[in-house]
């Protein structure tokens, strides 16, 4: 149930060279039938198929996000609902954003989220977390993780008590 497979596990099942190995990978790449996104091996024709109960569960979880807005399941709300195995598939299929040990977001809320939070800094030269809090009605948690994430992406900056754009930001 996975989009790939890691490059590591590949090397030492294979036992080749490291240097032998990246080249391999990059002929696979330039044929077109291959993506490698750093820690991964996909085959571009692959995709996951899930059984019905998880489907079932998947829609589950998606109408649980769905009614949550800007207050998501925890984590483990997550997995009890999917199972580990699918929840790690939708992670790996950027379904999902994890921004901390216990908050994840659908990728929709965590981008409506940091496009918000540029917003008000292109506006007011800086963010605080109440802010953030005010703006998409979600309580400081959610709002802290998120924030704590995007300094870690290098989008955000903390300066005291704000939040500042970096120079080069991306999600």
């Amino acid at each position: 149930m996975r989009i790939g497979i890691t490059k590591e596990e590949v090397r030492t099942k294979l036992r080749i060279d490291p240097e032998v190995f990246e080249r391999i990978i990059g002929e696979l790449v330039a044929s077109g039938e291959y993506l490698d996104n750093g820690l991964q091996l996909m085959n571009v024709h692959h995709e996951i198929e899930y059984s019905d109960a998880q489907k079932k569960s998947i829609q589950k979880l998606m109408t649980t996000f769905e009614n949550a807005d800007y207050q998501p399941p925890s984590v483990k709300e997550c997995i009890e609902i999917v199972g580990e195995d699918v929840y790690q598939s939708l992670l790996e299929q950027a379904e999902f954003r994890q921004v901390s040990q216990d908050v994840v977001f659908r990728e929709a809320e965590y981008q409506e989220i940091v496009d918000g939070v540029r917003r008000i800094i292109h506006v007011d030269g800086g963010v605080t977390v109440g802010q953030v809090r005010d703006e998409f009605n979600t309580s400081r948690k959610y709002v802290l993780a998120v924030l704590e994430y995007m300094d870690s992406q290098g989008i955000t900056k903390r300066v005291g008590d704000i939040r500042k754009l970096r120079s080069s930001t991306s999600s």
